[in-house]
């Protein structure tokens, strides 16, 4: 199963069009994503956090960025769930690579000023996907309140 996901990322994202995005770093992209659609508002703040979120976590330029958000909003319309984006996680990801995706989830989700219960529960379910611990979840969650991006 693992490996026709891979072969799918691959096989949409490692082509001359797009040779420079990782299949995991699509799929974090795609989750930032997921958490933006979770309440059906997409404004300039959200939209704003989420470039600086992968300018900085990928060093990317922001060409870079906008082509990476078109593919990972390509990805999630055809996407059937969570899974095939927590899976890349799980298997590229470190613990705390993991609990720093969380942290960019939430502050991605307070960049409107709001938290959405539906943006919560898309948090709620992907920490859970990618086994952060309830306590990275909360603490994540508390330090991105804390923080402006």
């Amino acid at each position: 199963m693992l490996k026709a996901i891979q072969d799918f990322f691959s096989d949409h994202i490692q082509s001359e069009e797009n040779p420079v995005h990782p299949p995991e770093q699509l799929a974090a992209a795609a989750l930032l994503i997921e958490v933006i659609e979770a309440d059906d508002v997409y404004d300039e703040h959200e939209k704003q956090t989420l470039y600086s979120l992968l300018e900085k976590q990928y060093h990317l330029d922001k060409q870079e960025v906008d082509k990476l958000v078109e593919f990972a909003h390509q990805e999630v319309k055809e996407s059937s769930g969570l899974f095939q984006f927590t899976s890349l996680i799980n298997e590229h990801f470190s613990p705390q690579q993991k609990t720093e995706l969380i942290y960019q989830l939430w502050l991605l989700a307070y960049a409107d000023g709001n938290i959405d219960k539906h943006e919560e529960h898309t948090i709620r379910r992907i920490a859970d996907l990618i086994y952060v611990s309830h306590t990275d979840f909360i603490k994540s969650k508390s330090r991105a309140k804390n923080t402006s991006v």
